[in-house]
This record gives structure tokens, sequence and C-alpha cells, in this order.
């Protein structure tokens, strides 16, 4: 059990990693604490779809570790470059990649 959700997001992105399964936090509504389990089907899915989604900047493989927390950058170096890039193009950050 976890008072706050960012700790069960924390144990449940490494048992993530672990695993190789998503797990996932979520609030309890009997104890209203949060704990970390199995995922659902639906979320399963869009988890194997991430998992195959390489990094907007530089095509690698993204860890399991931040894909679960949303990453869209297999690290923060590659979220800064590419935003940085961006910028400097003056171009939109929500654009999509090209």
């Amino acid at each position: 059990m976890y008072r706050r959700f960012d700790a069960a997001c924390a144990d449940a992105a490494q048992s993530t990693a672990q695993t190789g399964k998503l797990i996932a936090p979520y609030r309890c509504p009997d104890c209203g604490m949060y704990h970390i389990g199995h995922a659902s089907y639906a979320e399963q899915g869009q988890f194997q779809k991430d998992v195959k989604r390489p990094c907007r900047n530089c095509g690698g493989r993204i860890p399991t570790k931040r894909i679960v927390l949303g990453a869209a950058f297999c690290s923060p170096e590659c979220r800064t470059a590419f935003r940085d890039a961006k910028i400097g193009k003056g171009e939109s950050l929500d654009a999509p990649a090209r």
C-alpha cells in the first residue's frame, strides 16, 4: 500500500521493468490508498504498442521504465536535444516527428 501516487508509480515502473509485464498503480476503492497490480487487457494492449514505439529523437528503443511513465524519448538527453532542435527551427513542440 502506498499513501502517495508517485511512490506507487515508481514501484510499478520498477516492477514492470523487472517482469516485462505491465504493472499499473491504482487507487483502492475500499481503503483509499494506492496499490500496484497487473494492468487490464486494454492497458496491456496499449503498453505493447508503446513498447514498439521508437524514441522521437534518435529512433532508438525506449526503456520499459520510461514507457510506463509515458515518455516518448529514450532518455532525458534525447528529450532535451529534440526540444532544442524544434525551438531552433521555430517549430511547435507538439508537431509530429518526421
